[in-house]
């Protein structure tokens, strides 16, 4: 639950349009943005990603510490989870074949969510992100997968604020998808 968290902090953080196809420019303006959310994580019944473990040897927690600059996690927190994970080439670069690997086996173990996956692995993995200088790789990659997560979750939790995200995600689904 605590990467998730971080997935969509992340997402509501970042706007959709380093994943949004180009479309009607108007509505596509209006779903670049996430709607403010306080706590996003409680509104998707997402199941871990990432376990315990390598969130505490990563001393990654609740309170992860913000690069000042742009509002995202220090790289270094991120990559140090995919280095545990060896989905690491090259110091800093994602292994694109390893970590499809992962999605897949995180997919298998969760069916409910394998949506996730197969809508994200071309878009977030397969397709290169450019980077810019106050995102890492990583981060691209977390933001974009954490977009896919938030449109199509399959488990919403409606009740207060999430309402809003949820019908922001119903409304600009057809934008993000095609």
């Amino acid at each position: 639950m605590l990467f998730y968290m971080l997935v969509l902090l992340l997402a509501n953080q970042i706007s959709i349009s380093l994943c949004l196809p180009a479309s009607s420019q108007d509505e596509s303006q209006q779903c670049s943005q996430l709607p403010s959310i306080k706590n996003p994580r409680k509104c998707c019944d997402i199941p871990p990603v990432f376990s315990n473990e390598n969130f505490g040897f990563c001393n990654l927690t609740d309170n992860f510490q913000k690069n000042t600059t742009n509002g995202l996690p220090d790289c270094t927190k991120q990559l140090c989870i995919f280095k545990t994970l060896k989905l690491i080439k090259d110091e800093d670069r994602i292994d694109r074949d390893a970590l499809s690997h992962f999605m897949d086996v995180w997919a298998e173990a969760n069916p409910d969510f394998a949506s996730i996956v197969r809508i994200g692995k071309p878009r977030c993995l397969e397709k290169q992100i450019p980077e810019t200088h106050e995102h890492c790789e990583i981060n691209q990659f977390v933001s974009c997968i954490a977009t896919v997560a938030t449109i199509v979750c399959p488990k919403w939790i409606i009740k207060d604020e999430c309402t809003s995200l949820k019908n922001h995600s119903d409304r600009c689904a057809k934008y993000f998808l095609h």
